[in-house]
């Protein structure tokens, strides 16, 4: 028999094999929780990076121009004093549409013309595009979002026995732009037990408003006490330059029983959000409901505690 055959052998067993195998997967077990965890904390990094930029560009604004931008100017549709704001004035742009140059985006900043309704043609080449910071990396919905947007009316003949009848018909259009996944903080509306303010967000009681703007004096509550802009991911009309890109807070952060604009996210565990002084914190799913309340309202006479 040849023994030197034995010695100088270079093959596994299949035992040393399974064992190699089973070595291999017990690593990959415990390491791939890790690197699914450190891609998610660059994840919400680079969400709570893009919020401190919005952050910076509303403070910006507001050394510049004494006050915070409008939550939305001149919304297609909407009432003023009883009366709907004529179509010749709608404009429908977003807060965030008016700190794009404090944000290095004077490029696009120059492409609006602010004249004009946001959903105008000559607003297309701004509206189309995808700008990074408004996109949270952790979001699933698509960077494009298309909203119905209110156009107006036209005249519609309808046929009543032998008479045409003519009446106004809403029309709405169709428009696909640069998605946001962060709306502006409108006010909010949470029932809550032992509520002490008026349950309908009238007068708004946020900071990022349609048609008024905010100045720091007017928080009272304190700014670093005070949302400004929220992750609010997922919708429709989430778009940078839509002046739909605001909420009202109804219920609990990333409840899953609302199905309109809150604050949300794809994070798991909450949201991110901005506060009026510019800087950003992490918001659990789990924070109590009077101190979400609060954390909405600019003036509502709430004190929160350091440990809340």
């Amino acid at each position: 028999m040849n023994h030197r055959f034995y010695r100088n052998r270079r093959a596994f067993t299949l035992v040393e094999l399974l064992v190699v195998i089973a070595i291999i997967g017990v690593l990959v077990g415990l390491l791939l929780p890790a690197v699914q965890a450190a891609r998610a904390s660059a994840r919400n990094l680079q969400c709570k990076n893009n919020l401190k930029q919005m952050g910076v560009g509303l403070q910006s604004y507001h050394t510049a121009r004494k006050e915070f931008p409008q939550g939305g100017v001149n919304m297609p549709g909407t009432y003023v004093n009883g009366v709907q704001l004529p179509q010749s004035d709608w404009r429908g742009f977003a807060w965030s549409a008016y700190i794009l140059p404090m944000m290095e985006q004077q490029t696009v900043y120059d492409l609006i013309n602010f004249d004009k309704v946001y959903y105008d043609a000559e607003n297309e080449p701004a509206g189309k595009t995808l700008l990074s910071t408004f996109i949270c990396p952790e979001a699933q919905a698509e960077p494009m979002r298309t909203c119905s947007a209110n156009a107006g009316t036209e005249k519609k003949e309808f046929k009543v026995g032998n008479k045409s009848i003519f009446k106004d018909v809403a029309v709405t259009k169709n428009v696909t732009y640069g998605g946001s996944d962060y709306g502006g903080m409108y006010g909010e509306r949470i029932d809550y037990p032992g509520r002490t303010l008026p349950l309908p967000n009238e007068p708004p009681r946020g900071t990022l408003l349609y048609d008024r703007p905010i100045k720091i004096s007017d928080i009272r509550d304190g700014t670093s006490c005070t949302i400004m802009v929220s992750e609010d991911s997922g919708w429709a009309d989430g778009q940078w330059i839509n002046g739909l890109n605001v909420f009202d807070q109804s219920g609990g952060i990333n409840d899953p029983k609302i199905t309109e604009n809150e604050m949300r996210s794809d994070h798991p565990g909450g949201v991110n959000a901005a506060f009026a002084d510019g800087h950003v914190e992490f918001l659990s799913d789990r924070t109590d409901l009077s101190i979400v309340s609060a954390l909405c309202t600019r003036a509502g006479g709430e004190i929160i505690e350091s440990d809340e």
